[in-house]
C-alpha cells in the first residue's frame, strides 16, 4: 500500500523524516499525532537500500489517552492536596475559595467561576473570579429555586450545558447573558446537605 492510503491522506506525512533515513540509512523512530485520523501513531523508519525507505507503525492512541488521564488525575490530585494543606492550616474561608478557584483552573480550563452559597432561598456569590469588571460580585445573589440548581440539588450530581442557549434549562442570571456559551455547576455538599454550588 502507499503511505497516502495507509493515512488516508492526499500525500504521504513525515515524508521529509522519511527521505531524510533513505538519504543517510540511518534508522529512526518516533510518536506523532495525526489530524485526519485523530490518532496517536509510533513511527519506526529504516533504509532497507540505497535511496529507500521502510516504515512500521502502531497506533498507540490508547496508550496516550490513558497516559493523559493518568496525568490529569495527578494534577487533579495534587490540587486537592494543596487545598487539604490550607483547611488544615487556616481559617481564612476567602483564602480558601480563591484557593480552590486557582487550582480548579489548572484542571477545567474556565472564563468565569463563582461559589454560591445558600441563605434565606436565596444564593449569594462566596467568592467569584474573571467577572466582567462593571459586575459587583459582593451584592448579586439569585434565586435558590432556580432549574439547574434545583435538579443539581435533587440529584446531588453535576451538570454541564454543552450549549446553554440550546437547553430551555439555563436561564441566565447574569447581566451578559450573550458570552455564556457552556455552563457546568456542581454541589457543595455538607453533611450530606447541598449547601451550595460552584459554577464555571
Amino acid at each position: 500500500n502507499k503511505a497516502s492510503e495507509l493515512y488516508e491522506a492526499g500525500e504521504p506525512p513525515y515524508l521529509e523524516i522519511y527521505s531524510q533515513v533513505a538519504a543517510s540509512r540511518e534508522p529512526t523512530s518516533f510518536e506523532a499525532y495525526f489530524p485526519p485520523m485523530d490518532k496517536h501513531f509510533h513511527i519506526s523508519v529504516f533504509s532497507p537500500t540505497n535511496g529507500q525507505f521502510a516504515t512500521t507503525f502502531s497506533d498507540i492512541t490508547e496508550r496516550q489517552q490513558a497516559e493523559k488521564a493518568e496525568y490529569e488525575q495527578r494534577r487533579f490530585a495534587e490540587a486537592l492536596n494543596e487545598v487539604a494543606i490550607v483547611l488544615t492550616s487556616t481559617l481564612d474561608l476567602d483564602l480558601v475559595l480563591e484557593l480552590i478557584l486557582d487550582r480548579l483552573r489548572g484542571i477545567v480550563p474556565y472564563d468565569c467561576a463563582a461559589v454560591y452559597w445558600e441563605g434565606d432561598n436565596r444564593l449569594s456569590i462566596l467568592a467569584g473570579r474573571d467577572f466582567p469588571d462593571h459586575f459587583n460580585v459582593a451584592s448579586f445573589d439569585v434565586p435558590a429555586d432556580g432549574k439547574l440548581f434545583q435538579e443539581i440539588r435533587r440529584t446531588g450530581q453535576s451538570i454541564y450545558l454543552a450549549d446553554t442557549q440550546a437547553d430551555t434549562r439555563y436561564e441566565g442570571w447574569l447581566e451578559t447573558n450573550e458570552i455564556v456559551r457552556a455552563w457546568m455547576g456542581t454541589p457543595l455538599i455538607v453533611r450530606g446537605e447541598v449547601r451550595g454550588y460552584l459554577t464555571l
